[in-house]
Protein backbone atom coordinates (compact mmCIF):
# COMPACT_ATOMS: atom_id res chain seq x y z
CA UNK A 1 0.00 0.00 0.00
CA UNK A 2 2.96 2.81 0.46
CA UNK A 3 3.58 2.53 -2.49
CA UNK A 4 0.48 3.18 -4.05
CA UNK A 5 -0.29 6.26 -1.71
CA UNK A 6 3.14 7.61 -2.62
CA UNK A 7 1.70 7.41 -6.11
CA UNK A 8 -1.15 9.25 -5.30
CA UNK A 9 0.26 11.73 -3.68
CA UNK A 10 2.27 12.56 -6.39
CA UNK A 11 1.07 14.99 -9.16
CA UNK A 12 -0.37 13.97 -11.70
CA UNK A 13 -0.14 16.86 -14.17
CA UNK A 14 3.05 18.54 -15.89
CA UNK A 15 4.09 22.27 -14.30
CA UNK A 16 3.59 23.88 -17.15
CA UNK A 17 3.73 28.22 -18.15
CA UNK A 18 1.75 30.07 -19.99
CA UNK A 19 2.88 32.38 -23.08
CA UNK A 20 2.19 35.94 -21.18
CA UNK A 21 4.26 34.08 -17.69
CA UNK A 22 6.87 32.76 -20.53
CA UNK A 23 7.56 36.38 -21.78
CA UNK A 24 7.89 37.46 -18.22
CA UNK A 25 10.22 34.95 -17.87
CA UNK A 26 12.45 35.63 -20.36
CA UNK A 27 12.15 39.53 -19.79
CA UNK A 28 15.01 42.30 -18.82
CA UNK A 29 14.40 45.06 -16.53
CA UNK A 30 11.27 44.19 -15.01
CA UNK A 31 9.74 44.42 -18.65
CA UNK A 32 8.48 41.31 -20.57
CA UNK A 33 9.99 40.09 -23.58
CA UNK A 34 8.08 40.67 -27.15
CA UNK A 35 6.24 38.13 -28.62
CA UNK A 36 7.81 39.23 -31.63
CA UNK A 37 11.20 38.35 -30.52
CA UNK A 38 9.96 35.54 -28.41
CA UNK A 39 9.47 34.05 -32.50
CA UNK A 40 12.56 34.87 -32.96
CA UNK A 41 14.32 32.85 -30.47
CA UNK A 42 11.94 29.94 -31.52
CA UNK A 43 13.11 30.02 -34.94
CA UNK A 44 16.99 30.75 -34.43
CA UNK A 45 17.89 28.97 -31.07
CA UNK A 46 18.17 25.67 -31.36
CA UNK A 47 18.15 25.45 -27.03
CA UNK A 48 15.24 27.10 -27.05
CA UNK A 49 12.35 24.43 -25.34
CA UNK A 50 9.98 22.94 -27.32
CA UNK A 51 6.46 23.68 -26.63
CA UNK A 52 3.97 20.97 -25.06
CA UNK A 53 0.75 22.71 -26.94
CA UNK A 54 0.55 26.29 -28.70
CA UNK A 55 1.58 28.62 -26.35
CA UNK A 56 2.34 26.18 -23.69
CA UNK A 57 5.70 24.80 -21.69
CA UNK A 58 7.04 23.31 -19.42
CA UNK A 59 7.91 24.97 -16.55
CA UNK A 60 11.60 23.42 -15.61
CA UNK A 61 13.21 23.97 -19.13
CA UNK A 62 11.29 27.35 -19.79
CA UNK A 63 13.16 28.10 -16.46
CA UNK A 64 16.64 26.43 -17.36
CA UNK A 65 16.13 28.00 -20.90
CA UNK A 66 15.59 31.84 -19.32
CA UNK A 67 18.37 31.42 -16.54
CA UNK A 68 21.02 30.18 -19.26
CA UNK A 69 20.29 33.21 -22.40
CA UNK A 70 22.11 35.76 -22.72
CA UNK A 71 20.22 39.22 -22.25
CA UNK A 72 23.00 41.86 -23.16
CA UNK A 73 21.04 44.39 -24.44
CA UNK A 74 22.08 47.42 -26.77
CA UNK A 75 24.26 47.56 -29.61
CA UNK A 76 27.26 44.62 -30.11
CA UNK A 77 30.63 46.13 -29.56
CA UNK A 78 32.59 46.93 -32.94
CA UNK A 79 35.37 44.19 -33.82
CA UNK A 80 37.67 46.09 -36.36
Amino acid sequence: MDEIDRRLARPSTPDVIGLDDFLELLGTGGKPLSRQRLHQLRETDPAFPKAVARGVWLRTPAERYAAARNTRTGRPPKTS
